[in-house]
């Protein structure tokens, strides 16, 4: 999971009929480090995609490395008269140490023709990274583990804030422990 946006009509009932995404430059792009971009309505408002929570849109198919356009969601995304919805957009990664993550939306078309107002979105920053603390995180093969991709704050200069997913292969060699 790398995004999650609040959206809502103003007003009136709507439907979203498409969402561009795009990627920053010196980021990686779509089809190359970036394998799959979903699509979920977040129905319990974590940010996550949960038991029961459906994908609506999934995209690993890319005609353009820097820009995505999710189409044909007037059916799925509807809304009523001020009703909020949460969606996530989960990315699949195969990025390389020292690459680096950030996607926006940065374009939003609504049935109405509607003008949506506060674009772009933008995700933190994700950062492909080894474990300075473990000499052996950036030896030889990466999939003996060490190495993870972390969410950093939107300025570089702060401190790490969390870890956002490790590697499977890191799972596999401590479960084959």
């Amino acid at each position: 999971e790398m995004l999650q946006v609040r959206t809502k009509p103003k007003g009136a009932a709507d439907a979203v009929n498409s969402i561009t995404l795009k990627t920053p430059n010196n980021y990686v792009k779509f089809g190359d480090s970036i394998k799959s971009v979903s699509l979920i309505i977040d129905k319990n408002k974590d940010g996550l995609h949960s038991a029961g929570e459906e994908v609506i849109a999934k995209i690993s198919d890319f005609d353009n490395t820097s820009s995505i356009q999710i189409n044909n969601l007037a059916d799925l995304l509807k809304y009523e008269k001020d009703e909020e919805k949460f969606l996530v957009f989960k990315v699949e990664f195969s990025m390389s140490v020292g690459e680096k993550a950030k996607i926006q939306v940065s374009g939003v078309k609504v049935k109405s023709g509607n003008t949506v107002v506060e674009l772009p979105v933008s995700s933190n920053e994700f950062a492909y990274e080894c474990d300075k603390n473990d000499p052996n995180s950036c030896a030889g093969n990466e999939d003996d583990g060490g190495c993870a991709i972390s969410e950093l704050p939107e300025s570089n200069n702060d401190t790490l804030c969390i870890v956002f997913a490790l590697l499977a292969a890191m799972f596999a060699f401590a479960a084959a422990k």
